[in-house]
């Protein structure tokens, strides 16, 4: 045999001692002959009898640590009964006032329920024990094919004395404390600022109570009927670099809420060589020995107190919210791709009327300068049209500048492919405001991104309360695992080694500690929500005052429509004065100033509409039902 498995020495040798020989005079005497015939003592004895008695004092020391977890089981298990009998009587008061008006004494109704509590103590028990030694009759099943070993090596009575008192304390009742939060007040209806339409609800909904929708799919911004701004928005969703960051996030966080098993795999190779033999390859010493291991492991905790489903619904909200927050950039990248593009359109307006206003300003320097030759005019009004010019100058430079600013920061918006020109709205004269009817409900906010991304994670950090709370309750894990290992390959399979563990933790001992991160966990919910309700408050403003600005700036747009014509009548009537030499030529410059700044100011108000309008959808989330 060692010829085929190449060694040349002895591995072991097992020395029976009769039981009349004392063991310490055994082990000397085998000690002395090896180092004798040996030369040297490089050996180590090892003796059944002390193993023997060191797993016969670890026996009784394990029996007195299990039996005071089973009494600690035990007490938990009389909390929670009393949790129950607690719940209990507050929940039946119905049945007591009724059992009390047929004449029922206290003392009755007390026995009564002190009776069930006996029957739930004695029930738990039973249950206990019945369970404890049906799984300690298939432990015995099995334990002659495989070799069993557990994490506390206890007797088998202490086994079934550890699984009734856990089972018995299993029957109580866990319960985290509430955290009490005002409902915010939210008007049925906004409007105008209008005190009626603002008035708060009667019955406050939760924002996700409406169902969301797809930004994207909304197409709320067709409804300024602009052809070219269809297209530009459908290229800043297809080519946007933050929508394509914010794109993987759902995928990565969409596994978080499914409880699929995680998987591993592996080897390793060890080569392993005594300390007194030098060391030296594998192919150049025979005093090398390599092993071959595999093996497999399954690990299961129980989920007595709903920590891991409660585990389960916050990564699914997580995700959720990750998806509503891609929502959100998708609505933020419209908005802002539309309002650049009405800040073009306006400065594009502007440029081309200054470019009109220079041109105008030129003849009537030209008209002075002739006048001036003649001997009509004096020098000082050939200097005051040279200085309407090279202001007019200098504003055209200003929106030339303001122009590039805008083309780079829609160039952004479409991931750096710059926008054509040919392509771009050249005036803000043929943009119309879509109608909103009056009187929104004040639920449609329930469809913003942002909204419903923050109610998902304050409804996570209501469910942090419980996670923490639950983590300093009792838990019970069970774990297996089975492997082999060999001096050659094709052994490794021949004799498996099967391990069953199964582990009971007890946190709640530390009763400070959990009180501590519990009342920090609930602060901090608290703290969630009243920023919550700023938040939800803050939107209710936005739209509230997105709707005023709306109705104001349609005043303001036919106020300054009537402005500019009449300045334009003025200008007309100034000029043909100072033709006729009735007037002098700074009120006609004055004149021509007016109109400018009337003409200005129009597209400017038009400009704020139209923006007003995007913050307005921004607001909602989007277009509603009643959004035309």
């Amino acid at each position: 045999m060692s010829r085929m498995l190449g060694q040349s020495h002895v591995s072991s040798i097992t020395v029976r001692v009769d039981d009349n020989t004392p063991m310490d005079a055994a082990q000397e005497a085998i000690t002395r002959l090896l180092t004798m015939r040996h030369g040297t003592e490089d050996f180590f004895l090892s003796n059944s009898a002390e193993i023997r008695d060191t797993i016969e004092q670890t026996t009784r020391t394990m029996t007195l640590l299990i039996g005071a977890i089973a009494a600690i089981a035990l007490l938990v298990g009389g909390i929670g009964v009393m949790n129950i009998m607690l719940v209990s009587v507050t929940e039946r008061t119905r049945e007591i006032g009724v059992r009390m008006a047929v004449g029922a004494r206290q003392s009755d109704i007390r026995q009564q329920f002190l009776i069930e509590a006996v029957l739930v103590c004695l029930l738990g028990g039973v249950l206990g024990i019945g369970l404890a030694l049906l799984l300690g009759s298939m432990i015995g099943r099995f334990a002659s094919d495989f070799q069993m070993m557990t994490r506390l090596p206890f007797p088998a009575p202490s086994r079934r004395l550890l699984a009734g008192a856990v089972l018995l304390a299993l029957s109580g009742c866990a319960s985290v404390g509430r955290y009490p939060v005002a409902d915010p007040d939210v008007a049925a209806q906004y409007g105008r600022g209008d005190a009626t339409l603002n008035a708060p609800a009667g019955d406050p909904r939760s924002s996700l109570d409406t169902p969301g929708h797809d930004i994207r799919q909304d197409t709320w911004w067709t409804g300024f009927g602009d052809e070219r701004l269809d297209r530009l928005v459908a290229q800043a969703l297809a080519a946007n670099s933050d929508l394509a960051a914010a794109g993987p996030g759902r995928a990565a966080f969409a596994p978080a809420g499914r409880p699929w098993p995680a998987t591993r795999c592996g080897r390793s190779l060890r080569h392993r060589a005594s300390a007194a033999m030098p060391a030296a390859p594998p192919d150049q010493a025979d005093e090398w020995r390599r092993s071959y291991s595999t093996g497999v492991s399954l690990g299961w905790e129980v989920d007595l107190w709903g920590r891991l489903r409660t585990q389960r619904d916050i990564a699914r909200w997580e995700a959720e919210a990750s998806e509503e927050d891609r929502q959100n950039t998708a609505l933020l990248v419209i908005s802002d791709t539309i309002t650049q593009y009405w800040n073009l359109a306006y400065l594009n307006q502007s440029i081309a009327t200054g470019q009109a206003n220079l041109e105008r300003l030129e003849r009537t320097r030209e008209l002075v300068q002739a006048r001036f030759d003649a001997g009509a005019v004096s020098r000082l009004e050939v200097r005051q049209a040279l200085q309407n010019l090279q202001s007019q100058r200098a504003s055209q430079s200003a929106l030339e500048q303001q122009r590039v600013e805008v083309r780079n920061a829609l160039a952004v918006l479409l991931d750096g492919t710059p926008w054509p020109q040919q392509d771009e709205p050249q005036d803000l004269l043929g943009a119309r405001s879509p109608r909103i009817v009056e009187g929104l409900p004040a639920d449609l906010l329930g469809r913003r991104p942002d909204l419903r991304a923050a109610e998902l994670r304050l409804r996570n950090s209501l469910k942090t309360i419980r996670v923490t709370a639950t983590q300093y309750y009792p838990a019970l894990s069970l774990t297996g695992s089975l492997g082999s290992s060999a001096a050659s390959l094709g052994d490794v399979l021949r004799n498996p080694v099967a391990t069953l563990g199964a582990g009971l933790s007890l946190p709640f001992l530390n009763l400070q500690r959990a009180q501590l991160d519990t009342d920090i966990a609930g602060t901090s919910y608290q703290i969630a929500a009243t920023n919550f309700r700023k938040t939800l408050y803050t939107a209710l403003s936005e739209v509230d005052n997105a709707l005023s600005a709306r109705e104001q700036l349609a005043r303001q747009v036919a106020a300054s429509q009537a402005s500019y014509e009449e300045a334009v009548e003025v200008e007309r009537a100034q000029e043909v004065r100072y033709r006729v030499g009735a007037t002098d030529l700074r009120t006609w410059l004055e004149a021509q100033q007016t109109r400018r700044d009337a003409e200005l100011s129009l597209a400017r108000v038009r400009q704020g509409q139209l923006n007003n309008d995007v913050t307005l959808f921004k607001a909602l989330g989007g277009s509603a039902g009643n959004i035309t």
